[in-house]
């Protein structure tokens, strides 16, 4: 689940900020069109700036022979989408992690470390109504168990079951299926105490924990104009264009953390939308995906 909350409310950002901006290839947004749900998917897919280049390559050639894509075509553009917003948000995010969360990664204890469960449990209850918004909306029936502990906590939980078996992290092996059942049971083990923490971070944040990993850094800014449009596309409003561009242009002072993730998502769909077009190459895309570069240098984060 490591930042499973965070990638998609990025990939459902910069699906909406992708319909609204009519500077983005009309194609782009064709494909995104109806498909925010499989761009969300992408979101949260890694491997990105390896596999998102050939889809550009396949579409371009079909452009070039005179071919009309089809919807298989525009389901991969869509999930590209996502994908580009998820190595933006592993390029923002991952020194910070490193920096802000040093101790848990010199024990090198395995799951999620401490600032990633808090990023995710703050947009849990900042953009998502702590589950009364779609796509993390609590299966638990409301009623009886209204604001109590165990909505959530049953929640995070069936995201363990669903994860466990439908995504098929473990594949049972016939006919010794007795091995592929002790290494479900103890990834269980593990998953129950990462769910935990995530229901502690959601329903019992700390004080010291809140400075540390979303004050410090700056995780999230409503005041910032990208954020600020954000969240106006996803309760239903229009923005502009000219409020996108201006929200991406060098703003007066350093946006938050998540506000640099939409900038660089969107600057990574506009790369798609000039290749996709013919203004730039395949490899002058890989360049503005910042494939190949250096990680970011936390001095300029």
């Amino acid at each position: 689940m490591s930042e499973h909350i965070t990638h998609t409310c990025v990939a459902e950002d910069i699906a909406r900020l992708t319909l609204a901006h009519q500077g983005i290839d009309a194609a782009i947004r064709d494909a995104v069109t109806g498909r925010e749900d499989i761009a969300a998917m992408g979101g949260i897919a890694m491997r990105g700036d390896a596999c998102v280049p050939p889809i550009l390559e396949g579409l371009r050639a079909k452009t070039v022979a005179g071919q009309e894509w089809d919807d298989d075509d525009k389901d991969h553009l869509a999930f590209a989408v996502g994908w580009m917003s998820h190595r933006a948000a592993d390029r923002q995010m991952k020194p910070v992690f490193r920096h802000y969360d040093a101790a848990y990664y010199a024990k090198e204890i395995p799951g999620p470390c401490d600032c990633s469960v808090y990023h995710d449990a703050w947009l849990f209850n900042h953009r998502y109504g702590a589950g009364d918004t779609a796509p993390f909306m609590k299966d638990l029936p409301k009623g009886a168990l209204e604001g109590a502990e165990a909505d959530v906590e049953g929640m995070v939980h069936m995201v363990l079951r669903r994860s466990l078996i439908q995504l098929h992290t473990l594949l049972p092996l016939e006919p010794a299926p007795q091995p592929w059942i002790t290494g479900l049971l103890k990834q269980r083990q593990r998953w129950r105490i990462d769910m935990q923490r995530y229901a502690d971070a959601m329903l019992r944040p700390t004080p010291e924990a809140l400075e540390q990993f979303i004050d410090k850094p700056n995780f999230y800014d409503r005041n910032d104009a990208i954020i600020a449009l954000a969240e106006k596309l996803q309760a239903g409003e229009s923005v502009s264009t000219d409020a996108i561009v201006a929200a991406c242009a060098k703003p007066a002072k350093k946006p938050s953390l998540y506000a640099r993730i939409l900038i660089r998502s969107l600057g990574y769909v506009e790369a798609a939308s000039d290749c996709l077009t013919g203004a730039i190459t395949i490899d002058e895309f890989r360049q503005r995906q910042d494939v190949g570069r250096p990680e970011i240098d936390m001095a300029v984060i």
